[in-house]
């Protein structure tokens, strides 16, 4: 995603430069020993530096993992205004918040959670979700032995949770389930869910190829239950793609995509079984909706729209 976004930034003109915030190898030796806390001081030595050489008009990470508070008082003395694009809301929200305050503009993938961070004396904290690169998440027609490779009825990629494997044990019986992601080392040894697995993790190109190949896509918030708002990646994703895709239903979706002409939302499991049983057997519907959902991600929902919104909120004529 940090790739994507300083891509958009250079389409919209600005000159970008990419500072990879990996620990060093010091810091992860330190991580490793007791009481080395996991912390990047080796990391953080050397975005300082290269912060005080770029001067830049704009300093944004994405998540900020390993930045350390002192890193960004230090480039905001040097007169850069800095901006977090944190996408892990509401699920780890508290872990935000223990971070927010370091920054001069804080964007959030749930609009649900500006209450809260307005709460905790953050004034500067936007709704801004994640997006689609028309470059990667477009809509693609399979053939050969690639149409074999990524065929099904259902697909769903991404992270394994509890729920998630629930639901997938719920469709297995009704249609022909394939499942991508590191998955393996959850699953029980005699799982079900094993026979329809490909394990490890994808790229994005591969995942949009089982998009492709698919005749639905299951989106399924790893936080459905516990929070109504905050929307993931896959809701862009699998819609650039120009798939029919079901989702959880969350608050911010309706003023996103129109429901369910552009992307469908559920809000049980049992909903949710019922409406990939419709869809499944309603070829041109299905069709329409995955049209329907790439035309709105292309004109609203991309890289580009959300970098020139965050430029707009945050300032800066040119991003480093």
């Amino acid at each position: 995603m940090g790739g994507f976004a300083a891509g958009a930034l250079r389409r919209l003109g600005h000159e970008v430069t990419v500072f990879d915030c990996a620990p060093r190898w010091g810091d992860k030796l330190r991580g490793a020993l007791p009481g080395g806390g996991g912390s990047a001081p080796a990391m953080n030595a050397s975005l300082r530096r290269r912060a005080a050489a770029e001067r830049a008009d704009l300093f944004l990470t994405v998540f900020g993992f390993d930045i350390e508070e002192e890193s960004l008082h230090a480039i905001r003395q040097g007169g850069t205004p800095t901006a977090c694009w944190w996408l892990n809301d509401p699920f780890q929200l508290p872990r935000s918040l223990r971070q927010a305050g370091w920054y001069d503009f804080y964007f959030t993938n749930a609009r649900g959670c500006l209450d809260e961070y307005r709460a905790a004396g953050i004034p500067e904290a936007h709704f801004l979700p994640v997006a689609a690169d028309p470059g990667v998440h477009r809509p693609q027609v399979l053939a050969g032995a690639e149409a074999k490779r990524y065929d099904s009825d259902v697909c769903f990629a991404g992270d394994w949770r509890p729920l998630r494997e629930e639901l997938i044990r719920r469709l297995l019986p009704r249609c022909r389930v394939r499942v991508w992601g590191p998955w393996g080392a959850k699953l029980a040894p005699d799982s079900p869910v094993r026979d329809v697995l490909t394990d490890g993790f994808f790229t994005p190109a591969d995942m949009v190829r089982a998009f492709a190949g698919a005749k639905v896509v299951l989106n399924l918030h790893s936080w459905f239950g516990q929070w109504p708002y905050g929307v993931n990646p896959r809701l862009f994703e699998a819609a650039g793609a120009g798939v029919c895709q079901l989702v959880d239903a969350k608050a911010e979706i309706p003023d996103l995509y129109e429901v369910p002409r552009e992307v469908v939302c559920f809000t049980s499991f049992e909903e949710c079984e019922r409406l990939v049983g419709h869809y499944l057997a309603c070829e041109e519907e299905r069709h329409a909706i995955g049209v329907r959902a790439a035309q709105r991600t292309l004109r609203e929902h991309t890289y580009d729209h959300r970098m020139r919104t965050l430029i707009e909120i945050a300032g800066g004529g040119r991003a480093n």
